[in-house]
């Protein structure tokens, strides 16, 4: 009998062990659950992606104060992080989007606050990077540079390649990085004030390569960099045991969106990513490391930072004194540890929270839901056609301007081209009336010879006419005299 107990509480036993374990498989083969922030992708069509201003193009913004780093080993910690924070989200869409001055910036927003802001470029993406409850960025990346901040203050500037600048291009880029840090400011507070709006499913999958582009030479920027690697080398177990869950709930996501896109290549590969972080948390776990929040790339201005080295005291005083300095030490790091704790208890039920709501809008898909997606879609639309209409009549009244322009230009040519055919004109006639003039020159000549003598003959006549008439004159006073003198002697 009590063999048989023993032998029935053996199978009981074993029993209960294998439920267990199908039960961890269940487990670890279940799907797991979507992101927090998630909203599902759209086919409502809303035309083409506006692009954001360049960095010209935004308005002058007050030029950041420029802070020097206390280690400076430590100034990769800022674009680390950003690569963490982007490698992270895998292949996923964005969460949400929201509309600001005319752009739709997308959003990628990790279960335990961290932020990532991007809009689109004309030659790219320019990303903006935010720790929790920061509504500055630790980090703004665009096509060309990256800029590294500390509470606002500029303390690194990056090449396009992820390689550390000069320190005099602090105050080289600090005007573009000035307008960057007012922008994401206004981003920051409208991606949480503002309305969330799904991102269009076309737009997504004509933008994922660009996106996904950026991601992986980011990773080639961290493996081509000793330095850099050298740094996240150092991180990398407690950066990987962090993000492990998060990384799986993107890589799942991504998944289920690449085989709506029909993209097999990218599912299979998100397939590994989700494989590889449950190793990670497996590994994390085994070996008694809880996964904590990594550390801040704030608070690391050299004006912030207790002096290195300090005066020592000897003696029983000095003695007694590290003591009660060593005791308060404790507990303020025991009361700092409680409230780490009470912290995290309470983000772990926020994040709880804000999963199971995100679960209830996805299994859920009820009319309401559909209703209000449609109708944001619909303002959207409203508004980007609005955008488009007044880009349209801009253009209208500049092609008017212009055909005003060519009219006028047309109107100055042909009066030019007139003023030069009546100038050929006058000068062809007085041509002509040269040749003729040369031409008929002999002719002239041989009349005017004559017609001189003619004139000179009678200019001359009247100087021989009197003469004459005198000698005439004289003749007859001759013969009346002499009749005179023949009557007398008579």
């Amino acid at each position: 009998m009590t063999l048989r107990m023993l032998l029935l509480s053996g199978l009981a036993i074993a029993a209960i062990g294998g439920l267990d374990a199908c039960k961890r498989q269940a487990a670890q083969s279940a799907p797991p659950p979507p992101p927090a922030a998630a909203l599902p992708l759209t086919d409502v069509a809303t035309g083409p992606l506006p692009l954001a201003p360049p960095p010209n193009a935004l308005p002058p913004a007050p030029r950041p104060r420029i802070g020097r780093l206390v280690h400076p080993r430590t100034h990769y910690g800022y674009i680390d992080r950003a690569y963490e924070i982007s490698d992270v989200f895998v292949d996923a869409p964005p969460d949400y989007a929201f509309f600001y001055d005319g752009v739709e910036p997308w959003v990628w927003e990790t279960d335990d606050d961290y932020i990532l802001v991007g809009e689109p470029l004309f030659d790219g993406w320019r990303y903006y990077f935010y720790e929790p409850g920061a509504y500055y960025p630790f980090l703004i990346r665009d096509p060309f540079y990256a800029y590294g901040f500390d509470r606002g203050a500029l303390v690194v500037v990056y090449d396009r390649a992820g390689g550390v600048l000069p320190s005099y291009y602090l105050d080289r880029q600090a005007d573009v990085a000035g307008r960057y840090l007012a922008r994401s400011e206004t981003l920051y507070r409208q991606a949480r004030d503002d309305p969330r709006q799904s991102v269009a499913r076309d737009h997504w999958a004509a933008q994922r390569p660009i996106i996904q582009a950026d991601r992986q030479r980011l990773a080639q920027q961290l493996t081509s960099n000793p330095e850099w690697r050298d740094y996240h080398q150092a991180r990398d177990v407690q950066d990987r045991a962090h993000w492990a869950n998060e990384r799986m709930r993107r890589a799942a996501l991504a998944a289920t969106t690449n085989e709506q896109l029909n993209n097999p290549a990218a599912v299979r590969h998100d397939r590994r990513e989700i494989a590889q972080a449950r190793t990670d948390l497996r590994q994390s776990r085994s070996s008694g490391f809880e996964p904590n929040r990594p550390a801040t790339t704030q608070n690391n201005l050299e004006n912030h930072v207790a002096p290195a080295f300090a005066t020592r005291q000897t003696g029983p005083e000095a003695f007694g004194a590290r003591r009660h300095d060593e005791q308060g030490s404790l507990q303020q790091n025991h009361r700092a540890a409680m409230l780490a704790q009470m912290e995290t208890n309470r983000r772990a039920g926020a994040i709880d929270v804000r999963r199971a709501a995100a679960q209830q809008r996805l299994d859920s898909g009820g009319q309401e839901s559909r209703r209000v997606v449609e109708q944001a879609h619909e303002r959207r639309v409203q508004r980007r056609e609005a955008i488009f209409s007044d880009g349209r009549a801009r253009r209208v009244e500049r092609a008017q301007v212009r055909d005003r322009e060519v009219h006028v230009a047309e109107m100055q040519a042909r009066r030019a081209e007139a003023h030069v055919q009546q100038a050929r004109a006058h000068a062809f006639v007085a041509e002509q009336a040269t040749a003729m003039r040369v031409e008929h020159a002999p002719a002239a000549l041989q009349h005017a010879v004559p017609a001189a003598a003619r004139v000179e003959a009678h200019r001359e006549a009247p100087q021989h006419q009197p003469a004459q008439v005198s000698q005439d004159q004289v003749q007859g006073q001759d013969l009346g005299q002499g009749n005179g003198r023949h009557a007398h002697d008579r």
